[in-house]
């Protein structure tokens, strides 16, 4: 754990000096859309593109604001909704932020748990590799990134264990945290499965608890908006639907994408890293990456596939079971995390990195 928290705190304080270095000596990117969400720039910074809409939230409700923001789950929101017990706008973003690290440590001591009741005892290497991904800085920015991680990962350790009501639960947050929360519930899936022949009809209801959150939120919209598709309405409003194969044509295009050998190679990376899930972890972790990175290639669009990588936490114990030698992973290490001091930088000036 002292390893885990280390590595935390190391990356975390470098990635805000980055942050702030970046606000403090260049100018921001021209967006037309985008906005500020405090007068502070540091708290600004780390508050860019899907942040400004999780404040907004926080601060007015749903009912208040257009039908766009049905796309942003009303977990994450809802627990920054805390800093109005002060009422400023900082207080908010503070509070997300607290959110957002809480569960970012959190999901990097799971997943080194996770590692080591996988089978692979003394892989602390995969936490590393999350906290040093080309893009964790959505995990310690105004994101829910982190909460779904974490609530993803505590849930398939909870199924490992047997504890499945435990399990169906925090995958029912994990459902109300990200749009594609709700496949936190494979490994529960696969876990009942594979004991199917000792359980009561008791130990499957938890598995009900994520799709009944799920559609909870779908009635509470629909409630508000007399949409019963206000998700996707929602989640389609900002940008015209493609089909799925665009999303690997248009890394010709440099309009659409900004780098498109690193999207492009990352995406490759992660595919390679879900196949080997199959033998480096168990049957429910590879089947939960191998839903996620369905997901991902089949959404039209790569866009923020390098944002959405983080939430297919199977593939960092595959990585880290393939480089067990020292310069393997100095040399991962090492271009991971300028990658990601990079990135960070350019997200803190408005430039879209995921």
């Amino acid at each position: 754990m002292r390893q885990v928290v280390a590595v935390f705190v190391v990356t975390r304080v470098a990635l805000f000096f980055t942050v702030l270095a970046a606000v403090t000596l260049f100018p921001p990117a021209q967006c037309s859309v985008c906005r500020s969400a405090s007068t502070n720039g540091f708290l600004s910074a780390l508050a860019n593109w899907d942040g400004a809409a999780y404040l907004e939230i926080a601060r007015r409700g749903y009912q208040q604001l257009d039908a766009s923001y049905a796309a942003y789950f009303p977990l994450y929101p809802l627990l920054m909704s805390v800093g109005g017990i002060v009422g400023s706008t900082e207080a908010y973003v503070v509070a997300g932020l607290v959110v957002s690290n809480t569960a970012c440590l959190a999901a990097a001591a799971l997943l080194a748990r996770l590692s080591d009741e996988a089978g692979h005892s003394g892989l602390a290497t995969a936490t590393t590799y999350l906290l040093i991904f080309p893009t964790t800085i959505f995990l310690s920015a105004l994101y829910a990134d982190s909460l779904f991680i974490a609530l993803a990962i505590a849930s398939a350790l909870a199924a490992r264990r047997s504890r499945w009501w435990a399990s169906g639960a925090l995958a029912a947050g994990a459902t109300l945290a990200r749009p594609f929360g709700m496949l936190a519930i494979v490994p529960l899936a696969v876990a009942l499965w594979t004991r199917r022949g000792a359980l009561r009809f008791r130990d499957v209801v938890p598995l009900a608890l994520g799709p009944v959150a799920f559609a909870a939120w779908v009635a509470y919209l629909y409630g508000m908006t007399g949409d019963p598709l206000a998700i996707i309405h929602g989640y389609t409003s900002g940008f015209t639907p493609r089909q799925p194969l665009q999303a690997f044509t248009d890394l010709l295009d440099p309009t659409v994408y900004g780098f498109p050998w690193l999207v492009a190679g990352l995406f490759a990376l992660f595919v390679a890293l879900t196949l080997l899930a199959w033998r480096a972890a168990s049957g429910g972790l590879a089947a939960y990456a191998t839903a996620m990175m369905l997901v991902i290639g089949g959404a039209g669009s790569l866009t923020s596939s390098m944002r959405y990588e983080l939430s297919v936490y199977p593939a960092f114990i595959s990585l880290a079971s393939i480089t067990r030698r020292a310069p393997a992973r100095i040399v991962w290490s090492l271009i991971s995390f300028a990658l990601a001091l990079l990135l960070a930088g350019m997200f803190a000036l408005y430039y879209w990195v995921g």
